[in-house]
């Protein structure tokens, strides 16, 4: 397989790479044969993550030219701010773009290329759109049919965090109260001592929302639901109960 990319040769035997590699099984400290792979690239090879970030860079890149042309229109947040294009993470990405049909066709183009070049396809049933509020709801629904992918609403969950627009809500943060009891409740059926739960809630719950607080400002009333659900497991037997002093 040959491919162009970045600052990178010209040509790039990445076959090569994938049908020259050779096995051999390590049984009590003996390794025994040595035979060719024969099934491609194997999850967990060390090959592996340069690969698929070599995709992603193609990706990055292709998507960053067609909107340095001008083929797509740019999603602007305000005055003043960073425009971004897409992000992607793992195979997650998100692509920003002004909600014209130009703008939806020439990205669905690019993609369809890479596509056919990556072996990689995205995964409809797993991807949505979401749409600003000044787009009518027949542009909505026109756009929709024509990418093929359902609309939702905010907010929506990226990186293990809520992505809202708007006023910040208690219900936004059901997920992690959730995740909290379910871990207590799961807890309380083992004869754990004062110092046994303490530890607990020490490496394990309070580790829990500190991705979140990184980046929102959860409200306050959160944070004392989190600390009345840790005081309840230190001091009580049961969740939602009057404590002992």
């Amino acid at each position: 397989m040959k491919i162009e990319v970045c600052d990178l040769p010209k040509k790039i035997e990445v076959y090569g790479y994938l049908s020259t590699q050779h096995f051999s099984i390590c049984l009590n400290g003996q390794r025994y044969g040595y035979f060719p792979n024969s099934r491609g690239l194997r999850q967990g090879d060390p090959l592996s993550p340069s690969l698929f970030i070599l995709a992603e860079e193609v990706l990055s890149r292709g998507l960053r030219r067609i909107y340095q042309q001008n083929l797509v229109s740019h999603f602007h947040i305000g005055r003043g701010t960073t425009v971004v294009s897409h992000l992607l993470f793992a195979d997650d990405t998100l692509v920003f773009m002004r909600g014209t049909k130009r703008s939806v066709l020439n990205v669905l183009k690019y993609i369809g290329e890479y596509e056919s070049c990556s072996g990689q396809k995205v995964n409809k049933s797993k991807s949505a759109m979401y749409c600003s509020k000044r787009i009518s709801v027949a542009r909505r629904n026109s756009l929709s049919s024509l990418v093929g992918i359902p609309i939702r609403k905010c907010p929506f969950s990226y990186l293990g965090c809520p992505i809202i627009r708007g006023r910040v809500k208690f219900c936004y943060f059901e997920d992690i109260m959730r995740t909290f009891r379910s871990r207590i409740e799961g807890w309380y059926a083992k004869m754990l001592s004062g110092m046994g739960r303490i530890v607990l809630v020490q490496s394990v719950l309070s580790a829990i929302p500190t991705h979140m607080l990184a980046c929102l400002n959860i409200p306050k009333g959160i944070l004392r639901k989190l600390n009345s659900y840790i005081a309840d497991f230190i001091w009580s037997s049961k969740l939602d109960i009057k404590r002992r002093h």
